[in-house]
């Protein structure tokens, strides 16, 4: 299972003796199972089947889970009610396995067949079956469902958890990552139920980024995101005009309260004339809903979703910010300030990060290694705190230095600043910072400056200034036929023209 939970309206319908009609009655949301598959061979009537209500176009999720390993478990879905209908009687050979691998459009008394669903995703049992998942737009309507199994004359029992049956929203929980893709609906003319929704948990204040993406041209998608679970909430009934435009203002809408609204945030791969929405900000400990929607009309498209993925501001020298530094026990990896820079030759860079304000007690790490686009799991905790110990390797890092209090800051204690002051070979390089103050984060600016040699002379650090080091380098480098001393054609000889040429760059100076 994949953190789905029960949309309502989902009519479960037990098991029918052959050759009767199939009855069934309504249950509360909140999940469906254990059930009996039965299997194929079985009688039509006889295996489980299943009836929900769509009450406005929308994206349906139907995900089916066997609860123990032997069952191989097969769905099949149909436009249509079978209550009330002797399914044994009216297919071919009375069995359940006539209503698979079927024409969509072919009809089976009352019912039209949709579509079926085999090993669509991986179980927990580590197959060798999957387990079947609809994932698709239905129209308003009531539809069917029958379970079953393919394992010979062997069924075993299953859960189904089902969003976007009825008009209560159960949101899809974001993992992390890339997700999707999803479809999303035109704003002004569908209900508000019939957005695509998502929700999230935050353990601790964080630095959020979600970005939201359509995989094709043609329409305008809206993004809304909310403080609050909308989980088995009505949307349609809680927005002011029933539309998922209705969310427009700030709230509060039932438990929502709107926090940010985004459409043409960033550019999108297809040159306009529309961009995508994207959330950057931080936010407190607590549970949020994204509500996804799209303002061309007459139009739906599908798009992604990612969450919680590493995106590094890239520094290049100067000061930045202010930025958060959310507090390092609670808040997620991927929500810690990140930052990124490149070296193209050996340098000597120096890094200092500067709270604002007195509370917080910054810390800061120093990575080798590139961590955009990595997500939580990158720490061995999931946490800021389990990147600042040990070497690693974290997923692409590799552990260079931690710093705490390096320096003292304007506010008198009693803790100081982190600053890095190290020479770094060419490569990509990474910094996180965090707070160790219990429950409490803050805001910090961050200085970089990346100082190269300034000329032929200066082959060691420090490097921008010209000493007594770079004279042993020089001579070191020169008795051994290290390439750092052959400064001069002609190149691959280490002769009198190497060491006119560094006297002469000695001489002159750094600028």
């Amino acid at each position: 299972m994949r953190g789905l939970v029960l949309a309502g309206a989902l009519c479960t319908i037990g098991a029918a003796a052959a050759a009767q009609p199939v009855v069934g009655a309504r249950v509360v949301p909140g999940g469906v199972g254990p059930r009996e598959s039965g299997n194929a061979l079985d009688p039509a009537s006889s295996v489980s089947w299943f009836t929900f209500t769509v009450p406005a176009l929308g994206t349906v999720d139907i995900d089916i889970n066997r609860t123990t390993a032997p069952t191989d478990l097969v769905a099949a879905l149909f436009r249509g009610d079978v209550r009330g209908v002797d399914m044994t009687a009216i297919t071919p050979n009375g069995l359940a396995n006539d209503l698979f691998n079927n024409t969509p459009g072919d009809t089976f008394g009352p019912l039209t067949y949709l579509g079926d669903q085999d090993d669509t995703e991986d179980d927990p049992f580590g197959g060798p079956f999957g387990d079947p998942r609809f994932h698709q737009v239905l129209t308003p309507g009531t539809y069917s469902l029958m379970v079953t199994s393919f394992q010979p004359a062997e069924g075993g029992p299953f859960e189904i958890i089902a969003t976007g049956v009825s008009g209560l929203v159960y949101p899809t929980a974001l993992q992390g990552g890339l997700e999707g893709p999803y479809y999303a609906f035109e704003d002004n003319a569908n209900p508000a139920s019939a957005g695509t929704w998502f929700r999230f948990t935050l353990p601790g204040r964080a630095n959020v980024r979600l970005d939201v993406a359509r995989t094709a041209a043609p329409f305008d998608p809206t993004a809304t995101l909310f403080a609050g679970d909308v989980t088995g909430q009505n949307a349609t009934a809680i927005s002011p005009n029933g539309r998922i435009s209705g969310f427009a203002a700030t709230g509060p809408f039932g438990p929502l309260f709107a926090l940010d609204w985004q459409d043409d945030t960033v550019d999108d791969p297809f040159g306009g004339p529309f961009g995508d929405p994207r959330f950057t900000r931080v936010l407190d400990a607590g549970t949020y809903s994204v509500m996804v929607g799209m303002a061309l009309p007459a139009t739906g498209g599908e798009f992604t979703i990612e969450s919680f993925t590493i995106h590094p501001q890239t520094i290049a020298g100067g000061t930045y910010g202010p930025y958060f530094a959310p507090e390092a026990g609670a808040g997620i990896a991927s929500g810690g300030a990140w930052f990124r820079f490149g070296l193209n030759q050996t340098a000597t860079v120096d890094i200092d990060i500067n709270r604002t304000a007195a509370p917080p007690d910054l810390v800061a790490a120093l990575f080798e290694g590139d961590p955009t686009g990595y997500g939580d799991s990158i720490s061995p905790d999931g946490r800021i705190l389990g990147l600042l110990s040990g070497d690693g390797p974290f997923g692409p890092l590799t552990s260079l230095d931690v710093q705490d209090d390096t320096e003292d800051d304007p506010f008198g204690g009693p803790f100081g600043d982190p600053r890095f002051h190290r020479t770094l070979g060419p490569g990509f390089y990474s910094v996180l910072v965090g707070s160790l103050s219990p429950t409490q984060g803050g805001d910090f600016t961050i200085t970089s400056s990346f100082v190269g040699p300034c000329n032929s002379a200066d082959v060691a650090p420090p490097f921008g200034v010209l000493d007594l080091s770079d004279v042993v380098a020089f001579i070191a480098a020169f008795q051994t036929q290290d390439p750092a001393a052959d400064i001069a054609a002609p190149f691959g000889v280490f002769d009198l023209s190497d060491v006119v040429t560094f006297i002469d760059a000695f001489q002159a100076g750094c600028p």
